[in-house]
């Protein structure tokens, strides 16, 4: 942090795990330069949101940056941050662009990196909606924000920034900052990671879905659509975490929905899409049938 362009700005540092980081919080340099520091420790291991609302609830800046201890910031990220808002005082939250690096580890553990930028997308209401695009460290939103929204959902274990988001855009427009200011990591595709955690991501997802579905309900036509994002946003979760889903928890729930869904926009995508979801709850026989809607749709036959 003490590299940044922009100095005016202060740090609140949660350590939410049991090794004490003060040596590491002295060695960083930041007093050095002038930054000031407020180093939260407590609780252990109560999850990012109830430690994130812990920073909130000391942080004192006008403006508020996320940033885990596992991504990292260029030299330049809070200074675009700052010159957007300088810019046009009306805006109320921006997010900028981040490189993925994804880290693998082969068998004779030796190390490759792969970086690209993976989230570069213009502001849409509706597909925030349906899947987040933004990841965390690009946010950033004026405090005066959480008088409105809240802080973040204590009892979702993952995606509680997503959520947060959605609320954010229910009531200001995000602004897209198309500049590349951050980092962040992930393990390669040889780690079972993603398909360990298949089912809470899926839970989850499907909880935030039915947390903020009710801001459709006034326009029918608006719900349509974005439950036919979901359900390919779905699809291509079940395809990315590549598990056994086997039970599938709150999905069966939203099931009728994603059924609906596929019917409203009447595409191969989405029937494929919802095979997934059918053998996700173990309906192999549907999910057959829906694979050979999925090719007549694609052939042209309805």
């Amino acid at each position: 942090m003490q590299q940044q362009t922009f100095t005016d700005f202060e740090v609140v540092l949660i350590n939410d795990g049991k090794q004490d980081i003060t040596d590491c919080v002295s060695e960083s340099g930041l007093a050095e330069a002038g930054i000031a520091m407020n180093l939260l420790t407590g609780p252990t291991k109560t999850g990012p949101a109830a430690a994130r609302n812990r920073g909130l609830a000391e942080a004192r800046g006008q403006v508020i940056a996320y940033l885990d201890d596992d991504d990292l910031y260029s030299p330049d990220h809070l200074a675009v941050h700052a010159k957007a808002y300088e810019n046009a005082p009306h805006i109320q939250a921006v997010y900028s662009d981040a490189e993925r690096t994804i880290v693998t580890e082969d068998r004779d553990h030796n190390i490759s990196e792969e970086t690209e930028v993976v989230f570069s997308r213009e502001y849409s209401a509706d597909d925030l909606l349906a899947g987040n695009y933004i990841p965390t460290l690009c946010m950033s939103h004026r405090r005066e924000c959480l008088e409105k929204t809240g802080g973040f959902e204590e009892s979702l274990s993952l995606l509680a920034e997503w959520d947060l988001f959605i609320r954010l855009a229910m009531h200001t427009d995000l602004v897209h900052i198309a500049e590349t200011t951050g980092r962040y990591f992930e393990q390669g595709t040889g780690s079972s990671v993603q398909e360990y955690y298949a089912h809470e991501i899926l839970d989850t997802i499907v909880a935030i879905y039915m947390r903020n579905n009710e801001c459709l309900e006034a326009d029918p036509e608006r719900k349509d659509r974005i439950w036919g994002k979901r359900l390919r946003h779905m699809g291509q979760v079940m395809t990315a975490t590549g598990a056994g889903l086997d039970n599938a928890g709150p999905i069966e729930e939203a099931y009728p929905l994603f059924i609906r869904a596929s019917e409203t926009e009447y595409r191969g995508e989405n029937f494929l899409a919802l095979a997934r979801i059918h053998q996700a709850l173990g309906r192999v026989a549907d999910a057959m049938e829906t694979v050979a809607r999925a090719r007549g749709v694609q052939s042209g036959q309805h």
